[in-house]
């Protein structure tokens, strides 16, 4: 084979392995991390990547404010539309040991962040 041909097959197989590696893990962890960060916790820290992934899946959701219980202490106010997807990470949000809670602006609606020992406990 001559080298021009190897120096093709060999382009292709790097696309493909880059294209292969792409497909493999949740894509919403882009927002916040490069593929060489997820590919090093895909392969030394399985855990926190699995942990990520859940949390991205779990760690938040929209409810309305209860009205009939004592006032909800707030972490702050979120200028979002509720009725689109969001992940905590697409918020700018961090994953804690307690509940939060922001008041979703214009409406009667908060977001609610689980906490950090909920998500690792629930795979």
């Amino acid at each position: 084979m001559n080298t021009f041909k190897k120096m093709i097959l060999s382009c292709s197989l790097l696309i493909s392995a880059a294209s292969a590696f792409a497909q493999n893990f949740d894509q919403r962890l882009e927002s916040y991390y490069t593929q060489e960060q997820i590919q090093d916790l895909i392969e030394n820290d399985p855990e926190t990547y699995h942990f990520l992934v859940n949390a991205l899946n779990k760690a938040i959701f929209i409810a309305e404010i209860p009205q009939e219980k004592a006032p909800v202490q707030y972490n702050g106010t979120l200028f979002i539309d509720p009725n689109e997807t969001h992940t905590f990470l697409s918020l700018g949000l961090e994953i804690t040991d307690m509940y939060q809670y922001f008041k979703i602006e214009g409406t009667n609606k908060m977001l609610v962040v689980l906490p950090r020992i909920f998500l690792e406990s629930k795979k």
